[in-house]
């Protein structure tokens, strides 16, 4: 669910106004209902944040009283200003993304793989944690770096 507005991202401004926004809740609260994990979150994907889990379903705050909440929270968060241009123009929306366990965790966070792609079409792949250590390849191959891959000399 998308706005249709980049500056204004207010639930009436939703591809479908109101009727889409309610089906999105809707949506949310079946996943709620069926004990299914998932994550809200808003659609630029930037800066880590109007990111809502509700993933532990044992959790006090695995609740629908807070859906409409986290869905209105997404929908008006905004990219900082420092995030490259591609991020600043996506289109305000919402996505309800389900969740993933993973075994291995690095720095306390599940492994997650920085897909690139150009024009539609994957190029490769970094671990979110540590982008600078490896390269995956598009065809799966890991390429891990020999030297420091920074503009400094320094890993950061």
């Amino acid at each position: 669910f998308v706005g249709t507005n980049r500056h204004k991202a207010e639930h009436s401004r939703l591809r479908g106004g109101e009727d889409a926004r309610r089906s999105l809740v809707e949506k949310a609260r079946e996943l709620i209902a069926n004990q299914e994990k998932f994550v809200i979150k808003a659609s630029h994907g930037a800066n880590s944040n109007a990111i809502f889990p509700y993933c532990d379903t044992t959790s006090p705050k695995y609740k629908a009283d807070h859906l409409e909440h986290d869905i209105d929270a997404a929908l008006a968060s905004r990219p900082d200003s420092t995030e490259n241009w591609q991020i600043r123009v996506v289109t305000p929306g919402v996505v309800i993304q389900k969740c993933y366990d993973s075994v291995a965790k690095d720095m306390g966070r599940p492994l997650e793989l920085k897909i690139l792609t150009v024009w539609g079409k994957v190029v490769g792949a970094t671990l979110e944690t540590a982008p600078k250590e490896f390269w995956v390849t598009r065809s799966g191959a890991i390429w891990q770096w020999r030297t420091d891959q920074t503009g400094s000399g320094l890993l950061t």
